[in-house]
């Protein structure tokens, strides 16, 4: 991680974004340890609640594996794990996980985000991305001997919008991923108003089969760095979800089976098993599920800056004696 941070230091010299300095990332103060909560174990729901927002909990007392043909019985375990950062930002390069330093420096690829009102009247919304493999348990030695934890995740950058083609044109995104004509119009977007409505009323439910919808708050496709949103923050935040979603559909989304024998890749995510918390400026002491309407969010945190968000993923585990 040191290395990483001398590496971006190098690179901020001679930028040519605006970035505000802030402190690096701290795994242990910046993160929000609630949001492990609610756990659940052998069918019993810890720290009270319960976890109907997390898609395929096992309620029963034990479960079962094969491992070399020979099928094993345990005890399932399930929680939400932090497991990635993702910056979001308006000054292309910024990393605010990193304190603020430029990632790339300068360059007509590099383009900054910005907020323009449309034809249509309605704000659209530019950031650049970049998608943070953030293992915190294994950094902190925690959790780790559990036989389903995914041992060989490092702190890494798997994604980095700027250099990124696509993410920068909105008819090129469409040529690299088709399905965005089948998703980006209003017959399907109608579709997401059921999704909206119960994320509105609080209730924490989001629909998996609407894979394409986030709330109230946009969808997936096309997949690139524009949003069409008068509310900075649900923008921000509806960027990070995409961002998730993109690294499915491009292969690199590890999601944990429901069953908690092991984990797998997932080209299309279930998006009940994720949520997040801003934690860069500041640090919000909860968490939501993606597509939750800001207005929901606390006050204070709707401003045009660059954000890091803390994203959580759900561990169903079949925990052994051995």
């Amino acid at each position: 991680m040191k290395t990483i941070s001398f590496l971006l230091l190098l690179l901020s010299f001679d930028s040519l974004a605006i970035c505000r300095s802030q402190s690096i990332i701290n795994p242990i103060s910046d993160v929000t340890w609630q949001c492990m909560f609610p756990m659940v174990a052998a069918g019993l729901v810890m720290n009270g609640g319960n976890d109907d927002n997390a898609s395929g909990t096992s309620k029963s007392a034990i479960c079962n594996c094969f491992s070399e043909g020979i099928p094993k019985v345990g005890i399932p375990f399930s929680f939400w794990e932090p497991s990635t950062m993702i910056d979001v930002v308006t000054d292309a390069g910024c990393t605010p996980a990193m304190g603020g330093l430029n990632l790339l420096g300068g360059g007509g690829y590099n383009l900054d985000g910005k907020k323009s009102d449309g034809t249509s009247g309605v704000r659209q919304v530019k950031k650049q991305v970049h998608y943070i493999s953030f293992p915190v348990l294994k950094l902190l030695d925690m959790f780790y001997d559990l036989p389903c934890i995914r041992s060989e995740e490092e702190y890494d950058y798997l994604m980095i919008s700027e250099i990124l083609p696509y993410w920068q044109n909105d008819l090129l995104s469409t040529i690299i991923f088709p399905e965005t004509v089948l998703f980006a119009n209003p017959a399907a977007q109608l579709a997401c108003t059921a999704d909206a409505v119960a994320l509105l009323t609080g209730m924490g439910v989001t629909s998996d089969i609407l894979y394409w919808c986030l709330g109230g708050t946009g969808t997936t496709y096309p997949i690139s760095g524009a949003i069409n949103s008068s509310d900075e923050f649900q923008a921000s935040a509806a960027f990070a979800a995409r961002s998730v979603f993109m690294m499915g559909r491009v292969g690199s989304l590890i999601e944990y089976n429901k069953n908690g024998c092991s984990s797998q890749r997932q080209y299309i995510w279930n998006k009940s098993r994720y949520k997040y918390h801003l934690a860069k400026p500041v640090v919000v002491p909860y968490c939501t599920p993606f597509g939750q309407n800001a207005m929901l969010q606390p006050p204070g945190i709707n401003v045009d800056d660059n954000k890091t968000f803390i994203i959580f993923r759900k561990v169903d585990c079949c925990t052994f004696g051995d």
